[in-house]
C-alpha cells in the first residue's frame, strides 16, 4: 500500500469501530549526522523513523493512539484503540478535524540533497572544522563539529474528505570551538541550516564559530549599569523564539502568556512587525500544510508594535471562535498537535548593523545569551547570562563576559529603538525564526 492507502485504511478501521470522525497521519523521516573532532570522524549516525497516529472522535470526545507498523492488523488495532480512548475521555465541545481546502504551492523538498554521496557529506563536516582552525592560530580545539540532514515524508487524511501528502528536507551544521591565548580561553559557536543543499556554506559556519571565540579573548566584567544592548541576528532570533511561544494560542488560553488578553494592544515599539509564514519556501520551516492538514499561510502577529493575531491549531481556533492559522505541530506521533510557529520573523529595517552600533553611547554588543529557558512566560521577568563586546561612543572597545542582562520582556520590546537590514534565518525543520540586528535601550546589565 502507498501512504495514502495506509491513512485511508486506518480511518475506515476507526469508523468501523464506532468513530463518528477519524483522522490518520503517517510520518516517515530520515536523519543523518556526521560528527568530527580534530580531523577525525567521531560518529556517523543514520536513522529512519516511521509511525502513524490515529485520532478518533466519538460524540464530542477525542482519543489518540499510535503505531510503528503499517500492516492491516496493526492499523486495525491502533484505530480501535483510538476509539476506546475517545470513549473513556472527557467531553470537549471544541474537538474537531480540519476541513479540506486548497494548499499553497510550497517547494519544501530539495531533490539534490539525496544525490550527494556519504563521503561528500563527511567532507562538509571537515570543511567546517578546517575553516575554523584556519581562521586564526588561536583556535586550539574543536569541541564539536557536525553536519546533518533531515528528510520528512508525511501523509494525512480525515473523514471530512481531507487528503494530503508532502515531503520536506533541510541540512545544516554546527561548530563549537575553543580559542586560547595568554589571557585564557574562550568558547565560540557557529551554526546554520538551509532548505537547499547548494545554499549551505560549511566554511561560513566554521568562521563564525572561530570569530566569536577569538573576539571574546581577554574578556572581563564591566560595571553594573543601565545601558543599551545590540543583539546580532542570531541572538535577536533567540530572543524572538521566546516571543514565538508566547503568541501560541494554547499558552494564551491557559493564561501562560504575558500576551493573554492583549489583542489590539501595543506590545512592542512602533516599527516592530513580526510575521509567521509557513509558505516562505527557502526558510527552514516551510511546509504546504500543518500537522492537521490545514493550509500554511502568512499570519501577521505584530504590526507596527500592535498585537494582531495568535497562532492557532484547529482546537484552539474553535475555542476562540476563529480560524486555524495553519500552525498545528506534533512533537511526535504520541501527542496531540498544539500551535507552534513555522517561520517566525521580525521584519527587517533599513539601518545597517554598523550604523546601529555607531549610535550607541554606551552598551553591549551581545554575542551569546544563556539561560533563555528561564524567562517567566506570565510575568515576562528574565535574567540571562551574556557575553559580548563593549561599545563606547559608537565603537567596539573590549570583550565582556560573565554579565547578566535582566528585566522584563515587555520592556525589551517597548524599548527597541533600531532594526537592522540584515535579516538572518535560523532553525531546523518544523520551526524557524529570523531576525535582523536590533538595538534595545535602557537595559539592566549586572557586572562588577
Amino acid at each position: 500500500m502507498n501512504n495514502q492507502d495506509i491513512v485511508q485504511q486506518a480511518i475506515e478501521f476507526a469508523k468501523s469501530a464506532g468513530a463518528d470522525q477519524a483522522e490518520a497521519m503517517l510520518g516517515r523521516s530520515r536523519n543523518l549526522s556526521v560528527e568530527v573532532t580534530m580531523g577525525q570522524v567521531e560518529t556517523i549516525k543514520q536513522a529512519e523513523d516511521l509511525g502513524i497516529a490515529v485520532r478518533a472522535i466519538v460524540g464530542n470526545r477525542m482519543g489518540l493512539s499510535y503505531a510503528t507498523d503499517f500492516d492491516p492488523t496493526s492499523l486495525r488495532r491502533v484505530a480501535e484503540r483510538a476509539v476506546e480512548v475517545a470513549r473513556a475521555s472527557d467531553a470537549d465541545e471544541f474537538v474537531g478535524f480540519a476541513e479540506p481546502a486548497p494548499f499553497p504551492t510550497v517547494d519544501g523538498f530539495d531533490a539534490e540533497m539525496a544525490t550527494h554521496s556519504a563521503d561528500e557529506k563527511i567532507e562538509r563536516s571537515f570543511a567546517i572544522e578546517r575553516a575554523a582552525k584556519e581562521y586564526d592560530a588561536r583556535i586550539v580545539m574543536t569541541r564539536r563539529v557536525t553536519y546533518g540532514e533531515r528528510e520528512s515524508h508525511s501523509a494525512i487524511a480525515n473523514s471530512r474528505g481531507l487528503v494530503a501528502e508532502q515531503r520536506t528536507n533541510t541540512c545544516g551544521g554546527i561548530a563549537m570551538v575553543i580559542a586560547r591565548d595568554a589571557s585564557g580561553q574562550e568558547f565560540g559557536v557557529g551554526f546554520d541550516f538551509k532548505r537547499r543543499y547548494a545554499n549551505f556554506d560549511a566554511k561560513a559556519v566554521g568562521v563564525e564559530a572561530a570569530q566569536q571565540a577569538v573576539s571574546l579573548l581577554g574578556a572581563s566584567l564591566v560595571q553594573s549599569q543601565r545601558a543599551s544592548i545590540v543583539l546580532e541576528p542570531k541572538m535577536a532570533g533567540a530572543f524572538l523564539s521566546i516571543i514565538a511561544n508566547l503568541v501560541c494560542a494554547n499558552n494564551v488560553q491557559k493564561n501562560k502568556s504575558l500576551f493573554a488578553g492583549k489583542l489590539g494592544k501595543q506590545v512592542a515599539a512602533s516599527g516592530v512587525t513580526i510575521i509567521d509564514d509557513g509558505t516562505s519556501a527557502d526558510a527552514p520551516g516551510a511546509r504546504a500544510w500543518d500537522d492537521e492538514g490545514v493550509a500554511s499561510r502568512r499570519t501577521v502577529v505584530i504590526a507596527d508594535g500592535v498585537l494582531q493575531n495568535y497562532l492557532h491549531s484547529t482546537y484552539t481556533a474553535r475555542k476562540a471562535q476563529t480560524q486555524s492559522t495553519g500552525n498545528a505541530t506534533r512533537a511526535s506521533i504520541k501527542v496531540l498537535p498544539d500551535p507552534a510557529p513555522s517561520n517566525f520573523a521580525m521584519s527587517a529595517g533599513t539601518a545597517t548593523p554598523e550604523s546601529l552600533i555607531a549610535g550607541v553611547t554606551r552598551g553591549l554588543l551581545v554575542k551569546n545569551l544563556m539561560n533563555l529557558h528561564t524567562a517567566n512566560p506570565i510575568s515576562g521577568e528574565f535574567s540571562f547570562g551574556a557575553n559580548g563586546i563593549w561599545i563606547e561612543n559608537g565603537k567596539v572597545v573590549n570583550p565582556v563576559r560573565g554579565v547578566t542582562i535582566s528585566g522584563n520582556l515587555t520592556d525589551l520590546l517597548m524599548n527597541l529603538r533600531g532594526i537592522g537590514n540584515d535579516l538572518t534565518w535560523q532553525g531546523a525543520m518544523g520551526m524557524s525564526v529570523a531576525a535582523p540586528t536590533v538595538l534595545i535601550e535602557d537595559v539592566s546589565i549586572a557586572g562588577k
